[in-house]
């Protein structure tokens, strides 16, 4: 079967409080929109098409960087249901459609390869993901009957009381069989809190066992980007990440809690990286040393650069003889950036 991905991009981010469109806004040293297109080419699919409204010019100059990635626009924005269905013509010919959004940059490759396989093992018409996120304001909710089959997802707008308690939330990510899709779109109907189209109400349209919720263990997984806090938690989370990963690698980092990674840097064995050492861009090697003299062995930096660099002789500082440290930043610029002296941790 041929999979196609549609990419919803076109919010507005109002609560950024920003001139950047949110899905450029970066997490962990990658903008948000760029980490799920990095999962829709890791599942082989094509087409994949990005729908853009607010931020217009900004977004698709930033797509111009992509060139297997079809954009359209959504002019006027009616909702999600509306999006995708502006989308669909750009991905003729593909036989399912995995529908993800722009400012969801925490699921794994896995998670989506589960869900995809979900909906072709079961034969439904959709398979979408659901969570119980610790704090489920902002999620639809998911309606189960008395034997625990799926019934609907309402959006939180339009939930009553009893509905708003309901732990399990719809993700926002389906995988559908094309045809079953092109059938349940025109069936949508603006009549709610929000006067919009709602790709969830598609779901009800199933019926019974043609949609099947797809549960994610980690919650995390299922974080949407919103406001400067939730990215705050993603960069939060997926810089973690790369400190876990480097540790899996086999990387030996000194004080981990300490150590700020981007995902994309790779540390090299025996070359560990000291505490409150921040790597970021495109990195490959990283180290510091805490003490007052600095360390004359070269750094791998970039791979792009391949050159190689030493903690500059102004790091040498009074402030270190007292007892303090420099934190430097290595970069995928060629050089050691030190910062205001930090008291050395009890």
């Amino acid at each position: 079967m041929s999979l196609a991905v549609v990419v919803l991009a076109a919010g507005r981010g109002v609560r950024m409080r920003s001139e950047t469109p949110k899905v450029l806004h970066e997490a962990a040293g990658r903008p948000l929109l760029d980490r799920v297109l990095a999962s829709a080419l890791s599942l082989g699919a094509g087409p994949i098409v990005v729908v853009v409204g607010s931020g217009l010019e900004k977004v698709l100059q930033h797509l111009a960087a992509f060139p297997g990635v079809t954009p359209v626009v959504q002019e006027p924005q009616l909702g999600t249901g509306d999006a995708v269905r502006v989308a669909l013509p750009a991905a003729a010919g593909a036989d399912e459609v995995l529908v993800l959004s722009g400012d969801v940059p925490l699921l794994s490759d896995a998670t989506l390869t589960r869900l995809v396989d979900a909906r072709r093992a079961s034969g439904a018409s959709v398979a979408f993901l659901t969570a119980e996120p610790a704090d489920a304001a902002g999620y639809g909710r998911v309606v189960r009957d008395a034997a625990g089959s799926f019934v609907r997802v309402v959006e939180r707008k339009d939930a009553t009381e009893e509905e708003r308690a309901l732990r399990e939330v719809n993700a926002g990510v389906y995988a559908f069989a094309r045809p079953f899709l092109e059938a349940a779109l025109p069936h949508l109907s603006r009549e709610n809190a929000q006067g919009e189209y709602y790709l969830p109400d598609v779901l009800a349209l199933a019926g019974g066992g043609a949609a099947v919720p797809v549960r994610v263990a980690d919650a995390a997984e299922i974080l949407g980007v919103n406001s400067r806090r939730e990215l705050a938690a993603a960069d939060a989370v997926l810089r973690a990440r790369a400190v876990e990963a480097a540790l899996d690698a086999g990387a030996t980092l000194i004080r981990p809690d300490t150590i700020t990674l981007d995902d994309t840097v790779r540390l090299e064995p025996d070359r560990p990286p000291s505490g409150r050492a921040r790597a970021s861009g495109r990195a490959r090697s990283c180290a510091t040393r805490r003490s007052a003299q600095a360390s004359s062995s070269a750094r791998t930096l970039s791979s792009r650069a391949r050159a190689s660099a030493t903690a500059p002789s102004s790091a040498r500082s009074p402030a270190c003889a007292r007892g303090r440290s420099w934190q430097r930043t290595c970069t995928s610029a060629t050089s050691w950036k030190p910062r205001r002296p930090v008291s050395r941790a009890a």
